[in-house]
């Protein structure tokens, strides 16, 4: 597998670098994330506890996927950055549960 960066930027708000990148893996099968995350942390020299991944795209037939991920300065950031989601669905969850919920 030959990994190419397309595109990367800086976002100084969230400590984080956005990179989308081209994975060449042939003729193989769509890979995995967990092997997208290895084949990023031995390219980039990163820490795969400062990496999210956020999608890997294949057209039918090409042996070449689109990936786009976020590296984090600190394993903090992330999670910071990502729970940050997280909490505020778990919370929205909750309130519809309550309001649902019949009364005794």
């Amino acid at each position: 597998m030959e990994l190419k960066v397309i595109n990367q930027n800086k976002n100084k708000l969230l400590e984080r670098m956005e990179v989308e990148a081209m994975l060449d893996h042939g003729k193989a099968t769509t890979p995995s994330s967990d092997s997208v995350i290895q084949k990023v942390v031995e390219f980039l020299k990163v820490s795969h506890d400062q990496i999210s991944l956020k999608y890997v795209a294949t057209n039918f037939g090409e042996g070449k996927s689109r990936i786009f991920f976020h590296i984090y300065d600190s394993p903090q950031s992330l999670v910071f950055a990502e729970n940050v989601k997280k909490k505020k669905k778990e919370a929205e969850a909750k309130q519809e549960q309550t309001a649902t919920k019949p009364a005794k």
